[in-house]
């Protein structure tokens, strides 16, 4: 994999080039974002590809992201924006964390 790269262009903006997968056309440039060179799934974020992972055989597993599940058998990971990301969250939790942030 390689990862982005910011330089600048003939014109002197900068321009990322984004991260790709050897095995797969995947591309992202999201720096936090984890992809799995084991099932070519991208997540937003390393906890998310961590969720995503058993302790089955030598090395671990991938456990299909969709039927990753919490203690209360909900679903955890959803695939919005083309990867997998967390649950969205409800308008009361954004606007407290909002009202926090402006604080």
């Amino acid at each position: 994999m390689s990862g982005p790269v910011s330089n600048p262009g003939t014109d002197g903006v900068r321009k990322v080039v984004p991260f790709t997968c050897s095995r797969c056309p995947a591309t992202w440039t999201a720096l936090n974002a984890a992809h799995c060179g084991g099932c070519c799934e991208t997540f937003a974020a390393v906890s998310l590809f961590d969720m995503h992972r058993s302790q089955d055989g030598d090395h671990g597993a991938c456990i299909p992201p969709a039927e990753v599940q919490g203690r209360n058998g909900e679903q955890r990971l959803f695939f919005r924006a083309g990867m997998w990301r967390g649950p969205e969250m409800l308008p009361e939790k954004r606007a407290e964390m909002a009202e926090r942030w402006a604080s």
